[in-house]
């Protein structure tokens, strides 16, 4: 069995290079940015916290999930692990994995994906 590593796992001179498709993100009107543009464009501090204090808010009146479940699958919905969601809101991770089971059975889910496609239509619905 091979033994994959992350990114961050591989020293800088062997990192596998991004091909062009996972290097690109699309914006909401079809246009496409490659991560090079979407860098140079940074949100500052306050803005970013408003918009992630938003969703978390709006996950949580959709969902009728607790506010730290709420805060779990915005997480989740990023595509953080377990490991960086209990770093970023400062809890073990047993917690994590604990407010991930309760959401699973909340949202009659069996796994992350579907958890997360939760949150997104729950947002999606708010802003249109």
């Amino acid at each position: 069995m091979k033994n994959h590593k992350s990114a961050t796992q591989w020293p800088l001179s062997k990192r596998p290079h991004l091909n062009s498709e996972s290097a690109l993100a699309r914006m909401g009107d079809g246009e496409v940015l490659n991560a090079r543009q979407n860098a140079l464009l940074p949100l500052p501090p306050h803005l970013t916290q408003e918009m992630t204090s938003a969703a978390i808010a709006v996950i949580q009146n959709k969902l009728n999930l607790t506010p730290r479940q709420s805060e779990v699958l915005y997480w989740m919905a990023e595509g953080k692990t377990n490991e960086e969601i209990s770093i970023i809101l400062e809890c073990s991770f047993f917690t994590v994995k604990s407010h991930a089971k309760a959401i699973f059975r909340l949202l009659q889910v069996d796994s992350r994906t579907a958890a997360a496609a939760f949150a997104h239509r729950a947002y999606a619905k708010e802003q249109s």
